[in-house]
Formats: structure tokens, sequence, C-alpha cells
């Protein structure tokens, strides 16, 4: 049971579960950038106590594991035994999830209270950044984007063109990216969706 004396969700239950060092590695993650999933909104206050921000730093971890698929508890929790107590790829997930995150901040902070920030719309961004600078595991094949070695090609290009897919998933507006606001209006962690936001996210950043 939590503090609203509800039963744990799968979150909860593999904090409870592990003390390893993925979720050593969760909780570092959430320090350097729990105030960002607040600040913008991505993720409610409510949401944040069940820990669904450390779902959210998992599921980007996944990302980086497997590729553009589907979440699901069984996945996530095999995340954290099979790398709590030797964690091989520590570093180049903090390298990629930390290197979209800064940049985030840094570069395209202008997205901060537009659709872009709704948690699985957020999710996918991180992932197109990776994609467009490190590549993601079947990714080319998913989305017929290829990776260019950098975040974006032009900042100032990649803000306007996300600024755009934001305003038309928020009016709906399915004339000019009705592929990108049909996935981004149904929202989920479902692999097919997530493949259309990735690919429409990656041709903004891409110009």
């Amino acid at each position: 049971m939590n503090a609203f004396t509800l039963p744990l969700n799968a979150a909860e239950k593999r904090h409870s579960e592990f003390f390893g060092r993925f979720k050593d590695w969760v909780n570092t993650m959430l320090d350097r950038y729990g105030a960002l999933l607040v600040d913008w909104k991505i993720l409610t206050s409510r949401q944040i106590v069940r820990m669904a921000d450390a779902e959210f730093i998992a599921d980007l971890a996944l990302a980086i594991e497997q590729g553009i698929v589907s979440t699901s508890p069984a996945k996530l929790l095999s995340l954290y035994r099979d790398n709590d107590e030797a964690f091989p790829t520590k570093v180049e997930l903090d390298e990629r999830i930390s290197g979209a995150l800064d940049v985030i901040l840094r570069e395209l902070s202008g997205l901060q209270g537009t659709y872009m920030t709704k948690p699985h719309v957020f999710h996918s961004l991180v992932c197109a950044l990776i994609h467009c600078r490190f590549g993601l595991k079947g990714a080319a094949e998913a989305t017929g984007i290829r990776t260019i070695g950098s975040y974006f090609s032009d900042s100032e290009k990649a803000l306007s063109s996300l600024k755009r897919l934001a305003a038309a998933h928020e009016e709906k507006d399915v004339s000019e990216f009705g592929e990108y606001v049909n996935a981004a209006s149904e929202g989920g962690n479902r692999a097919a969706q997530r493949a259309i936001r990735v690919k429409w996210l990656c041709k903004a950043l891409q110009g």
C-alpha cells in the first residue's frame, strides 16, 4: 500500500522490489531532470507521487535497449531485474537520455507550454532526438528516417517545425500533418503510434 491507501501500481512495485544499479540510475536521472517533468507539466504531481516519473525514464531506457516498441510492465520489470547487479549499458543510456534532455532545455525551451509536452509526445520527442543523433535500434526501418549524427539540422528551424506539429495536434488539424495528429491524439505507448510520431518529429528536427 502507498500513501493514498491504494494498491501499488507497477512502477511502485518495481521500486519496492529492486535496490540495485538500475534503480539507482533511475533515481539519479530524476534528481537531474525531475524538475523538467514538473516545471514543464509533462506529468502531474499525483502521477509523480505514484512514480510515473521513474516509469518515464525506464521507458526511455527501454527504447534505447529495444527500439520503438510497445511498453509493458513485463518489459520494464525485465530492465530492472536484468540490470540490478550489473548494468553494462549505463554509460550509453546516460549519454543518450541526458544529451537529449539537455538539448531540449538548452535549444528547444520554446516548446514549454505546447502540446509537445504531452507525456506520450514528449517521450517520442526524446526518442526522435536520440535517433537523429545516435540512432535507435530498428528505427530507420520503422520510420524511414536516417540518423544524421546531430540532434537537428538547425535549431531555429527545428523549433519552428516542432511548434507547427504541436499546434496541429492541439487544434486537431489534419489538413497538413494528419498522420502525426492522429498518432499524437490517440496517445498511448503502442509501437505503431510511436513510430509515426518519431517519424514526423525526426522530419521536423531534420528540417
